[in-house]
């Protein structure tokens, strides 16, 4: 689904509107397949978190 495109073109006018997209990650999905579209590892999270944050603070 996370492929499908309309569900790119979605994510594309999200990034012109300045939100940060988390990139999911490929692996095991909870219907047993492999591909892409599982959720990013809380430590990617929190990784763009900080750095968002630390953008913020040095404007």
């Amino acid at each position: 689904m996370y492929l499908n495109p309309i569900v790119q073109e979605n994510i594309g006018k999200l990034r012109k509107l300045g939100y940060v997209i988390i990139e999911p990650e490929e692996g095991r999905l909870c219907t047993g397949r492999v591909g892409i579209g599982r959720l990013a590892s809380v430590e990617k999270i929190v990784g763009v978190i900080n750095e968002e944050l630390n953008k913020k603070k040095g404007n």
